[in-house]
């Protein structure tokens, strides 16, 4: 008796889910490389970055011009769909290498929101992917920013 209670609660939650469109639109999305479909509302229009594209974020000082290998990044990714920007549950943490520069795979996500730590600071900025291979230079202390093609 338990079980068939258990089964009809399983099956009143997941059509409940299905007839309000939360399963549809956060479960059963298929992602191609130019939208979205989702089974209750159509097509949906997202912008994509060419696959394969790589965001570098360079740090350096500001006088010395020398790169900073002792920060850390933390990027998360924006899609935008119809107009509207989601931040996208993915934290990515690059590692800065010996010339200081944290590579970060954008996959399809045409925006980023990033976070550079350096001692005791902290440098938020916004990087849109502007090609296949995009550049975004900070300057400690003065989080003077710099994003281009490159």
């Amino acid at each position: 008796m338990k079980s068939k209670i258990a089964a009809v609660l399983i099956v009143a939650v997941l059509f409940a889910g299905v007839a309000t469109g939360f399963f549809s639109s956060t479960f059963l999305t298929a992602r191609t490389d130019t939208h979205i479909t989702t089974q209750s509302s159509g097509q949906v229009s997202c912008e994509t970055a060419p696959q394969g594209s790589i965001l570098y974020v360079k740090i350096a000082h500001d006088v010395t011009k020398t790169p900073v290998t002792n920060a850390t990044v933390d990027a998360t990714p924006v899609e935008t769909c119809n107009g509207i920007d989601t931040t996208i549950a993915i934290l990515m943490e690059p590692a800065v290498n010996s010339t200081g520069v944290a590579t970060i795979d954008a996959g399809y996500y045409t925006s980023f929101s990033i976070t550079v730590h350096y001692g005791t600071q902290v440098y938020p900025f916004a990087a849109d992917v502007q090609s296949l291979i995009t550049c975004a230079t900070i300057s400690i202390p003065s989080g003077s920013l710099g994003i281009s093609a490159c």
